[in-house]
């Protein structure tokens, strides 16, 4: 999933019921699902970004921790649907995102070296990393050899 890894996502939780628990006055035991709306999750968002100095990124991330949850509670407590549908109607913010040029040869090999060889997915996936390496090499020399020619239409 876009957004966190695990920990992340605990820790999206920690601010957030501690921030709930100020907004709310009361102890983050005392907060009801209820409670948990998207009112406060925008009020929550935008407290993350003007006091704590989080990035779009980061906000997206926490808001990505909250439906997580959120699609979790969906099937578990059907009388939440109607505060779920609101909570997932809150769009991520625009930002722009690093664009990746190119890999080196050590990052290169160091993706490919990730996949743990002693069990059957770690060899699945370097496998899967292998090919797709292997098809983005062909295209690379395609693309530079139609230039080289100088028949290369970039319209197509």
């Amino acid at each position: 999933m876009p957004g966190l890894p695990p920990l992340g996502h605990a820790h999206a939780f920690r601010l957030l019921f501690i921030f709930a628990s100020k907004r709310l006055g009361i102890r983050p035991s005392q907060i009801c699902l209820e409670q948990i709306d998207a009112a406060l999750i925008l009020e929550f968002l935008a407290h993350i970004e003007e006091e704590r100095g989080n990035c779009a990124a980061t906000r997206n991330g926490r808001l990505a921790a909250v439906k997580a949850f959120i699609r979790y509670v969906e099937f578990r407590v059907p009388f939440a649907l109607a505060q779920a549908r609101q909570i997932h109607a809150i769009p991520g913010k625009r930002h722009d995102q690093a664009l990746v040029r190119h890999l080196t040869m050590e990052e290169v090999r160091a993706i490919l070296n990730a996949p743990n060889l002693t069990t059957r997915l770690g060899i699945r996936d370097r496998a899967m990393l292998q090919a797709k390496l292997d098809r983005l090499s062909d295209q690379v020399r395609m693309d530079r050899s139609d230039g080289d020619r100088g028949d290369y239409d970039r319209r197509n």
